[in-house]
């Protein structure tokens, strides 16, 4: 944009400063998106924001050219560096540089992988990088792909980055929405937050003559003002096109430093932006050789140096000089310095799609063609010569689609492999399988399957049976798969083809077929050693999904001997990764978290970040079955949040079902089962949390006949927790045989964690039996001992105390310590309800009991208070409660959830000044914090807005009690209307909501008790609202059926007077009402 528009969007301007003060003085990466429609200043605004910062702290993206445009940026810091690897990938985008000669490299570097490292490093040295990306709806795929990939290495790296995409308003399913959608759940994953979206918006009056006055170097009349805000529509391109037509109209003129304006006919005022420019550009063909330097410019659709400008404009570099000189003073061309050369381009994008349609089809023809012989980059050559019909367009194209391949432009090679099939109907085999897989790295699924393969050929066959899984077609893509024998023994994708077929039969759970396929890896991969690795990753998996955990552990050891032969860092990651978290199965936790630790290393490696929390995820599993409880729940808290931000329900469910065991093993039975069916609800795969685990929350419940029907429900797969599970609920029902029968499937090769906890249930299982189970105890505390579960040595001590008589004092106080420091109240549930009387010769002062650990509970139903046991203590602090009832209003209303800092600084202080209610917001914020404690989480976002997360309290429960149609426990929850302490007229809606949520659950459960219980459930109705006309005509109906006639006419009366006491006079349903014995 021109320069006197670098003044407006004040307020935006002033958002990205603040960003930016956050990524340069805090060091903290974040994101801007900045959108508008054509015209509105958004390169305007990242010009004058660049301006505002060290420019070796700036990178400015224009149209694309990403990697050149970072390479030309530090190409004097790469060449310090005297790195072959980074000179060599440097070189590839900017041979042209002067760049150090060094020995060669060894070439086994990724280059981009190596470039986007570098740039990482640079802006760590930099101590700040602001990246601006202007029209990103226009960037090339290619750079869209890349601009992903760096943002994960920044991310990975925690480099302080601030990335500024600024693009037009954009369409679904466009890859420009793609690109921003994943560069935000990056941003999420990595940091828990969001991006700021900045919307440029149309100009105010001010505003509009800040802008003219800028175009015209003086104050304008009050007349022209006026006009321009009714015709330009505070639009600051289409106000500047209209002060162009009225100069060169003649209608404004300057007369002895004075603007005059003579208001045109209303049939000469253009009425779009693109009239308004079309006009003025018209009048470039008075000046013919203007109108061809303009077109050029327009027809290439590229910033070119003045010399190229002039070469395909077919005159020399000193007219050009001249042409660009006047064109720069007519407002339609603009120049800019970068990396020590002046690039020319329009002004606006929407200057060249409007001269190429005024342009004539020669004309654009012969820049075409002269491009062609200018240029040097093959697929630009390609893409002109096609345009300009060149006689060896074909020839361009093929040198174009492998100049793409070679350097990964996938699109490029999607866009030349396209050209190519409509030059040639018959192309080589290569050109539809490189543009198969092309679509799929890009993945645009989709066009993929519509592409028609050669039959036969191997790689193209193998991209669809990948498209056909990406879309949930499983059993067609294995039909794909198997039509492809004999394989090519020497094809490259052979390896490719293995690890999808073995992915689909496992998907279908064939595993006879996947046997037979292993077998044939195996058999191939002798004579190819690299695959030596991923075939034990699959074989280990095969183990896995059969229940045979040690060999799968086993196995996957063995997949590490052959890591180094797995060239790929994200591939190795996941080899460790899988091998650390089967570690974790059998309890080898020292070697899992050194092969974790790797893989987190090869991820960061990788750029991968989804791949890299995924591996946290596992670091918090091993703490969870090490029983370091505290240590991993706020690990897969904060996972669970950026899951979430991110919208990935596969992990996200994942991390709810170990949420869901960290609250049952700390005695939280009732949020366990909450988290549970949520992480069960959540999505339909297998890495969710299984009925088994729910019904072990339900049982420890107290819910038993609920909890052995869900065991008949069935299972994706095996788990090797599960058979204790079992046990342990056949146990609570009285059913010890069958939980013997559950503890047979457990085996000592299984692992000294499970076996322990194996043990540990035998030990109460022959104590129901035969009043013994000592030697079983001690069993299980060596088992603990040896797998240094802390947890379970602490379970297994206080449980071979509650066995012993008397129990040794020694062995009770090393248990409750160890209890305590791992927060592990889970198991001592069991020990009370199945050694009750063991269990009591163990509570002895000062060992605290399981009964005098009742955890605080936040509660919100009725008034605001904290209960501990029979101790109630309530808040007191208003503004507090003020600010938490804003914030949960938030919270549980449908598609938004928080509330930003100015709304609720004017709902709580709105007479207080701007420095007090500042001042009085952050102290609030700060003891809302305190108060909450564990039950929740105030979380602060980039676009300034408070959110209530992870809140734990009765209302909560309530809530997921009534969504599970838990009726009675529902019930039991709601003690009064929400913070009925509290009178803030926003929260009247939502407590009425929830009351009447919880009446129709009354009455609904009334309806399905016997009539005797019927009058004690109306009766709760009636304390909360004594003029419920339902209740009392329930109540009324019920004493008549019960025949209990002297009872009905005595309620009646009752509820005639209530309703005459409160309205003045009773409902006609009590009028004409019947209280006798109906005949």
């Amino acid at each position: 944009m021109p320069e006197p528009l670098v003044s407006l969007h004040n307020r935006s301007f002033q958002t990205l400063l603040d960003l930016w003060k956050a990524t340069h003085q805090e060091g903290l990466s974040g994101m801007a998106q900045i959108e508008g429609e054509a015209g509105l200043g958004k390169s305007s605004l990242l010009e004058r924001f660049a301006h505002q910062l060290d420019p070796s702290q700036v990178v400015h993206v224009r149209r694309g050219h990403l990697l050149r445009t970072l390479v030309l940026h530090f190409a004097e810091a790469f060449n310090r560096t005297r790195n072959a690897d980074l000179i060599e990938a440097a070189r590839s985008h900017c041979p042209d540089h002067p760049w150090v000669r060094l020995l060669p490299s060894s070439g086994a570097a990724d280059p981009t992988r190596t470039l986007l490292a570098a740039v990482s490093w640079e802006s760590q040295n930099l101590h700040g990088l602001c990246l601006l990306v202007d029209d990103v709806h226009a960037m090339p795929e290619d750079d869209l792909e890349v601009l992903q990939a760096l943002w994960s290495r920044v991310l990975l790296d925690h480099s302080p980055v601030l990335m500024v995409l600024a693009s037009r308003p954009l369409e679904t399913e466009t890859p420009a929405v793609q690109a921003m959608e994943a560069l935000q759940k990056k941003l999420q994953l990595a940091t828990g937050l969001h991006p700021r979206k900045v919307e440029l918006q149309r100009l105010h009056h001010q505003e509009v003559r800040d802008l003219t006055v800028a175009l015209l170097g003086a104050a304008p009349p009050d007349s022209l003002l006026q006009w321009l805000e009714e015709h330009g529509e505070g639009h600051p391109l289409y106000t500047r096109e209209l002060l162009h037509l009225l100069r060169q109209g003649g209608v404004l003129r300057k007369q002895h430093f004075v603007w005059t304006f003579l208001p045109p006919e209303n049939a000469l005022i253009p009425h779009s932006l693109q009239q308004a420019i079309r006009q003025r550009l018209e009048r470039l063909g008075d000046h013919l050789h203007h109108w061809r330097a303009a077109v050029v410019l327009a027809a290439v659709d590229e910033a070119l140096p003045l010399q190229v400008w002039a070469h395909i404009a077919g005159c020399s570099s000193e007219q050009m000089e001249v042409h660009a000189e006047q064109l720069r003073g007519l407002g339609v061309v603009s120049s800019r310095l970068q990396a020590g050369e002046v690039l020319h381009s329009l002004t606006h994008p929407l200057y060249g799609s409007i001269l190429r349609e005024a342009a004539s089809a020669a004309e654009l023809q012969k820049v075409h063609l002269q491009a062609v012989e200018v240029l040097t980059d093959p697929v630009q050559r390609a893409w002109h010569a096609r345009r300009g019909q060149h006689v060896q367009q074909l020839e361009f194209t093929r040198e174009a689609f492998q100049h793409a391949r070679q350097h990964e432009r996938h699109a490029e090679v999607v866009q030349e492999a396209r050209a190519w099939l409509w030059l040639d109907p018959q192309p080589p085999v290569e050109v539809r399988a490189g543009l198969l897989a092309a679509l799929m790295r890009l993945n645009r699924v989709k066009e993929a399957l519509q592409v028609k393969p050669f039959p036969g050929d191997f790689s193209s066959q193998l991209q669809i049976a990948r498209a056909l899984d990406e879309t949930g077609q499983q059993e067609q893509a294995l039909q794909v798969l198997q039509s492809l024998h004999p394989l090519p023994v020497d094809h490259p994708d052979v390896q490719g083809y293995f690890i999808q077929r073995l992915f689909l039969e496992f998907q279908l759970n064939r595993l006879d077929q996947a046997e037979q396929t292993l077998q044939d890896f195996e058999q191939w991969a002798v004579a190819h050693p690299q695959a030596a690795s991923l075939h034990q990753v699959q074989l280990g998996e095969l183990q896995y999904r059969k229940g045979l955990f040690r060999a799968a552990h086993n196995t996957m050891q063995q997949a590490l001997d052959h890591l180094s032969d797995v060239p790929d860092p994200a591939q190795r990651a996941r080899v460790l990764m899988d091998a650390g978290s089967m570690g974790i199965m059998v309890a080898d936790f020292e070697a899992s978290e050194k092969q974790l630790r790797e893989a987190i290393t090869e991820a960061r490696v990788a750029g991968d970040i989804f791949l890299l929390n995924r591996i946290e995820a596992n670091l918090g599993y091993l703490l969870l079955m090490q029983g370091r409880y505290p240590e991993s729940e706020p690990l897969h808290r904060e996972l669970l949040s950026r899951f979430e931000a991110a919208g990935n329900l596969r992990v996200t469910s994942a991390v709810l079902w170990n949420l869901g065991i960290l609250r049952l093993w700390r005695g939280d039975f009732q949020q366990a089962f909450d988290v549970l069916c949520r992480s069960a609800d959540l999505i339909t795969h297998h890495q969710g949390a299984k009925p088994t685990d729910i019904a072990e929350a339900e049982a420890f419940l107290g819910h038993i006949p609920a909890a052995l029907a869900r065991l008949e429900e069935a299972h994706h797969n095996p788990y090797m927790e599960h058979p204790l599970i079992r046990a342990r609920i056949h146990l609570l029902a009285g059913q010890p045989e069958q939980a013997r029968l559950d503890l047979e499937q457990v085996k000592p090769e299984d692992g000294p964690g499970v076996w322990a906890k194996r043990c540990l249930i035998e030990a109460l299982l022959q104590h129901t039996l035969t009043g013994k189970g000592q030697p079983e105890a001690k069993a299980a505390l060596q088992a603990a001992r040896l797998c240094r579960n802390e947890a379970l040595i602490g379970e297994a001590l206080l449980t071979l105390a509650a066995l012993q008589t008397p129990p040794d004092p020694q062995v009770v106080e090393e248990g409750w310590k160890h209890i305590e420091a791992c927060d592990a109240w889970g198991h001592l549930h069991l020990l009370q309800k199945l050694c009750p009387s063991g269990f009591q010769a163990i509570q002895r002062a000062p060992v605290p009991s399981v009964s005098l650990h009742e955890e605080a509970r936040l509660c919100l139903l009725g008034p605001t208070r904290r209960v501990t046991g029979h101790e109630v203590q309530p808040w007191k602090g208003r503004k507090v409660k003020e600010m938490l009832a804003l914030l949960l209003i938030a919270s549980l209303r449908q598609g938004t959830g928080g509330v930003p800092r100015e709304t609720l600084q004017l709902a709580l202080w709105p007479e207080a000044s701007m420095q007090a209610a500042d001042t009085n917001f952050r102290k609030t914020v700060i003891r809302l914090r305190e108060a909450l404690g564990r039950h929740g989480t105030i979380k602060w976002r980039r676009d300034g807005s408070y959110h209530l997360v992870h809140l734990q309290c009765d209302l909560s429960d309530f809530l997921a009690a009534l969504q599970r149609g838990h009726l009675e426990q529902a019930l039991s929850l709601y003690t009064g209307p929400l913070m009925q302490d509290l009178d803030l007229p926003e929260l009247h809606p939502l407590r009425s909501q929830l009351q009447e949520q919880w009446r129709r659950a009354v009455l609904q459960l009334a309806e399905e008790q016997d009539w005797a219980q019927r009058p004690g459930l109306y009766a709760r109705l009636l304390e909360h609202n004594p003029c419920d006309l339902d209740a009392h005509l329930k109540m009324i109906e019920v004493y008549q059926h019960l025949e209990d006639f002297q009872a009905a006419k005595q309620h009646h009366l009752q509820a005639c007077l209530v309703f005459a006491d409160h309205f003045g006079e009773v409902p006609g349903e009590l009028q004409h009402l019947s209280t006798g014995k109906k005949r």
